[in-house]
This record gives C-alpha cells, sequence and structure tokens, in this order.
C-alpha cells in the first residue's frame, strides 16, 4: 500500500494533472495560466517542455 500512495504521489499525480492541462491548452483554454514545476527529474522535463509549448502557442496566437 505505500509502495502506491509513493508511486500516485509522486509519478501518476503529476502526469495526470500534466495530461489535464495539455488537454485544455489544445482546445486553447488556460494559455494565460503557466505551468510551473520545481521537479528535477523526467516529470519536471515534461512539464518545461510543455510549459515551451504553451508559450508557443500563445506567441502564434497573438
Amino acid at each position: 500500500m505505500a509502495i502506491w500512495f509513493f508511486l500516485d504521489r509522486s509519478v501518476v499525480s503529476p502526469i495526470v494533472h500534466l495530461a489535464e492541462r495539455t488537454e485544455r491548452f489544445s482546445l486553447g483554454e488556460d494559455l494565460d495560466d503557466p505551468i510551473v514545476s520545481n521537479s528535477k527529474n523526467e516529470i519536471g522535463a515534461l512539464a518545461l517542455a510543455i510549459e515551451r509549448l504553451r508559450i508557443s502557442l500563445v506567441k502564434l496566437l497573438k
């Protein structure tokens, strides 16, 4: 049970959150709300890449 709690909190939840944000970005929603992540692992790298994508979308739509 403790392993699931750790995986859910540190891996699954952040990925689900990023997927939800990316879905909203794809619909043109929440583009003014940046993604902030202090994580230094692969999930942090993914968050940074999605944030760059958000910035690019904002510039493209101007």
